[in-house]
């Protein structure tokens, strides 16, 4: 089956059905503290488990305060607009949280970079040991005073960024944006990427007001292309379309921003889902949910829709400014439950973290991560993986059948994916009963390829002889039934084979 993408152009669409009720965590849980380069507080939270730590991470925004860029050897003179880095946190329950260094950033904004005035709106990916995080950036207000333009433009919106750590902690930035501000074309300014991986693809969503945009690319850090994409039949000009613009319900008719995304394991078709912010023309706020399939294989693919919640689950008054989720990560807990952290405002309006969720409790390991599994490799749900997807179950239609199975031998079905059904004592020779030659198919010491020196009642070699083949057997279990070695004038052999010691002993005392 092939992965679908989304497109959302404004058509009014059915809602989702399954409609999620949030209860509000009592405080916030992570705000401005005194003295610290966090006095003015913290924005867009994203948040993973660390399995190997068992500590769940969080990364956000927070802006320098006047004292802390005055410290820094870089000069942040002409961000006019503000100074801000990504923080860092850590937590043993995704409720209490302590800073993670406590004295700064750990990435911070670098004078003559795509991101001199500002890194921040952080989505984290741990993958296999890798941190990976993208983020908006900013630059100065005049950053091209003599003319020189550098390679990410001349805007104070510069675009989506990319660094890697080994311990979450010290990063490594990309030299260029990895998109730049006019990916997706002329914006007011992009913000607030969210990242997934399908398989061997990376897609991001990302905020460009008033619409939320896609791109994909194979690899984290370099190669992202905006789509979809139409073309002008007459101009041949190429136009980047919005995944989801504002339009298809009226309380998200004025705009949509900061996309969350999620995995779906349960609907390979469309294995995205995501949580948006939405906006109505009376500046009444949102909450929302839509799902949509991954990027096409090729140029030409079929596109599918989104279905968009048809009314928010949770929604703002103009007036309610302070209380609103202006920004957040959503993350999936268990099969259908989430929680929310969440950009508001405290007491003193002042930016705060909270969450909110649909369960009471969960743990770590309830937590989905951001790397979804859009192909079933394990179809028929027995637990092992089909060979075709690098597993071993050799038929992954019958949940019988995988290795460690019962094998019911001869009934033409390798149960447990051995290669053998015919040979079940696996002396190297097929049964009788599968047209073979092993006549004994349950003792490894009687096939064809054995030697069968002895009457012995045993027709090791199953050429229906026990014995030699002179010996005059009539058949396994039979000795000396014809006129073989072991007979003597009609007499049994056994009995001559008895006397002949004596007759020996006898001849040599003489």
């Amino acid at each position: 089956m092939k992965h679908m993408f989304g497109l959302f152009l404004g058509a009014l669409l059915p809602s989702v059905g399954n409609a999620q009720d949030f209860t509000t965590h009592e405080g916030f849980v992570l705000q401005a503290e005194a003295d610290t380069w966090r006095e003015k507080g913290a924005a867009r939270p994203t948040v993973t488990f660390d399995a190997d730590a068992g500590q769940y991470v969080m990364y956000h925004t927070s802006q320098y305060p006047d004292w802390y860029a005055e410290e820094q050897a870089d000069d942040f003179s002409g961000c006019k607009n503000g100074i801000f880095g990504v923080g860092r946190a850590v937590s043993p329950d995704g409720i209490n949280w302590t800073p993670e260094p406590a004295d700064g950033p750990v990435l911070g904004p670098k004078e003559g970079t795509f991101g001199a005035c500002a890194v921040a709106h952080p989505t984290v990916i741990l993958d296999n040991g890798t941190w990976r995080l993208w983020f908006k950036t900013e630059q100065e207000a005049d950053p091209c005073p003599d003319g020189e333009t550098p390679a990410w433009g001349c805007e104070r919106f510069t675009g989506i960024g990319y660094a890697e750590s080994t311990d979450g902690i010290n990063w490594t930035m990309g030299a260029e944006p990895i998109l730049a501000n006019t990916a997706w074309g002329p914006s007011l300014g992009i913000g607030f990427p969210s990242v997934v991986r399908l398989e061997d693809k990376w897609v991001l969503y990302a905020s460009s007001i008033p619409n939320i945009y896609m791109a994909t690319s194979e690899q984290p850090g370099s190669g992202w292309v905006a789509e979809p994409t139409e073309v002008d039949s007459e101009s041949g000009e190429v136009t980047v379309l919005p995944l989801l613009k504002p339009g298809a319900n009226a309380w998200m008719a004025d705009r949509v921003f900061c996309p969350a995304l999620s995995c779906d394991e349960l609907n390979t078709s469309l294995p995205i889902q995501f949580w948006f912010g939405g906006k109505d023309l009376d500046g009444t706020w949102g909450f929302g949910k839509a799902s949509a399939g991954g990027p096409p294989e090729s140029e030409g693919d079929e596109v599918e829709v989104f279905v968009s919640s048809s009314s928010p689950f949770r929604e703002w008054e103009a007036s309610e400014a302070a209380n609103r989720w202006g920004n957040f990560d959503v993350l999936r807990i268990g099969e259908d439950d989430w929680v929310v952290y969440y950009k508001a405002k405290d007491e003193n309006n002042v930016n705060a973290i909270g969450m909110a969720y649909t369960v009471s409790s969960w743990s770590g390991e309830d937590m989905h991560d951001r790397i979804c599994v859009t192909i079933v490799t394990d179809e028929d749900g027995d637990g092992v993986d089909a060979i075709v997807h690098g597993g071993t179950d050799c038929d992954d239609t019958d949940p019988d059948v995988f290795p460690g199975a019962v094998e019911i031998w001869y009934d033409g079905i390798d149960q447990d994916c051995d290669g053998n059904d015919q040979d079940q004592d696996q002396d190297g020779y097929d049964a009788e009963e599968v047209d073979g030659d092993d006549c004994d198919d349950e003792d490894p010491d009687v096939n064809p390829g054995v030697s069968d020196p002895f009457a012995d009642g045993v027709d090791r070699n199953c050429d229906g002889v026990d014995g030699p083949l002179d010996s005059g057997d009539t058949g396994p279990g039979e000795p000396g039934g014809g006129e073989g070695c072991c007979k003597n004038k009609g007499s049994d052999g056994t009995a001559a084979l008895f006397f002949l010691p004596l007759l020996l002993l006898r001849r040599k005392r003489r």
